[in-house]
């Protein structure tokens, strides 16, 4: 009997840990999804006119991998990222591309830079950073 009751206790002391660790990784999960919303709200701003994107000090450390904020991605589909960073200029390969500078539209382009998500084979989020061309005349 007693050898129950301590099974017991010992069950439902585990039931609650479980329980702590599913709400914390909740809460976790809610306050990255509002650091991000904030961040693009505040930071990312697309020019309709040349179909770019600014590249201000704080979207570049953001893509250089020099902010917390970048880890709150993991685990992202492609359907959330493009939800919150919108409709990239372009697709390729499992990445998503948002243009910096205007030149990146041009099919002859000699200069490009451009941020860029990269998706795993099943399209989650594996990475991001900023990428670009240079080509001599």
């Amino acid at each position: 009997m007693v050898f129950n009751r301590i099974k017991n206790v010992g069950l439902l002391v585990w039931i609650l840990f479980v329980s702590c660790a599913i709400q914390k990784n909740s809460i976790t999960k809610n306050k990255c999804d509002d650091v991000l919303r904030i961040l693009v709200e505040e930071h990312w701003e697309y020019n309709e006119e040349y179909k770019v994107v600014k590249a201000d000090s704080f979207n570049m450390s953001f893509f250089m991998g020099n902010m917390f904020e970048k880890d709150c991605l993991s685990g992202k589909n492609k359907k959330e990222v493009k939800k919150l960073f919108g409709t990239p200029n372009k697709v390729s390969d499992n990445k998503f591309w948002y243009y910096i500078n205007p030149t990146c539209h041009s099919v002859d382009s000699i200069n490009c830079v451009y941020f860029y998500f990269d998706f795993d084979e099943n399209g989650i989020y594996k990475t991001n950073g900023i990428r670009g061309w240079s080509k001599s005349n």
